[in-house]
């Protein structure tokens, strides 16, 4: 019976070993790194902040934070990146008019390198600076000349949008 317990303990550590390196010696299937495509594609992106700079005068209130005043309606709104060049934008949960689409949709490419983003929507091109871009996050920046009450004033929004 001791010679039984031998041989089970036997093969019981030579299989732990055999599943241990054949394991520990697998290759990675893709150890290639991800393009700046494979990270903006097939992901909901949504806006999780969004700052402007320099800060504007609300109600007495100097606000940096866009993010703090949005509506929730437009909180929940999903971008995605198709590999094809084509981009979705849904309303997500809760739309602001009740008489809009769910979902339009646009075109979208990399410029200069893949540093700068450009988006078609509704006939209009917007193109951004990639501030950031990794798997689950998205933050661009932008310039755009506007009149909150003090005159023409240059103001930098910058966005975050995270991959859910």
């Amino acid at each position: 019976m001791r010679r039984n317990q031998l041989i089970y303990s036997a093969l019981f550590l030579f299989t732990a070993f055999v599943l241990a390196t054949s394991v520990s010696c697998k290759k990675d299937e893709d150890d290639s790194p991800q393009t700046k495509t494979d990270q903006i594609t097939g992901k909901n992106f949504v806006v999780t902040a969004m700052l402007i700079s320099p800060a504007v005068e609300y109600n007495g209130i100097e606000i940096s934070d866009f993010y703090s005043i949005m509506p929730s309606c437009t909180k929940d709104d999903i971008t995605i990146f198709n590999t094809n060049g084509t981009a979705t934008f849904d309303e997500g949960a809760t739309k602001c008019d009740a008489g809009d689409p769910q979902t339009t949709s646009g075109t979208w490419a990399f410029l200069e390198n893949e540093t700068r983003l450009s988006v078609t929507s509704d006939g209009e091109t917007e193109v951004y600076n990639i501030v950031e871009l990794s798997e689950s996050k998205l933050k661009i920046s932008f310039e755009i000349v506007e009149d909150f009450g003090n005159g023409d004033e240059t103001y930098t929004y910058t966005v975050t949008f995270t991959a859910n």
